[in-house]
This record gives structure tokens, C-alpha cells and sequence, in this order.
């Protein structure tokens, strides 16, 4: 998912048992920062629960990028980039 108009983008990947959230610069994991994780049973087990967890991950980019960049950020949906592709996330 990527913020308009600042160049970074909450990349979720899906790394082994583990569902990971990470503030990332736009096209690249280089420098990303870990903001969160779940274990991929837990989120399995109830949509909501995955559909809360990711708006929990969205507020936390939300809060630094209004601290940061002083602005509310718009949110685009988008697959990840090829290069980034491996599961579920």
C-alpha cells in the first residue's frame, strides 16, 4: 500500500509462520523498518482479524507520516512490486 505524495509504502510480506508489516521506501525493502508482525495462523483464523491488524499497521504510517510530513496521507492500494512477490501478503 503506498502513500501519496511521500515516497514511502507499507510493505506486508508474508515471511515463514509469520505475517510482517514494514515502513518502506516506494520500490525498494531497502532501510525498511519492522512495525509490526502476526502469526499467519492467528490472522488465518478470522478475516477481521486480519482486516484490523492491517488498519492497525495503516495507523501507524498514518502517525508518522502526519508527524513527519505534517499531512494526512492518502492511501492506493497496490500489488508489490514483481521483484517482492512471494505469498499471501
Amino acid at each position: 500500500m503506498t502513500v501519496q505524495n511521500v515516497g514511502v509504502r507499507l510493505a506486508i510480506r508474508k515471511e515463514g509462520a509469520w505475517v510482517r508489516a514494514y515502513l518502506a521506501s516506494e520500490g525498494t525493502m531497502d532501510g525498511a523498518r519492522e512495525l509490526g508482525a502476526i502469526l499467519v495462523t492467528i490472522a488465518d483464523q478470522d478475516e477481521n482479524i486480519w482486516t484490523r491488524w492491517k488498519l492497525l499497521m495503516m495507523d501507524a504510517v498514518s502517525a508518522i507520516i502526519g508527524r513527519v510530513f505534517d499531512q494526512v496521507p492518502e492511501w492506493t492500494e497496490r500489488p508489490a512490486p514483481e521483484h517482492e512477490r512471494s505469498g499471501r501478503a
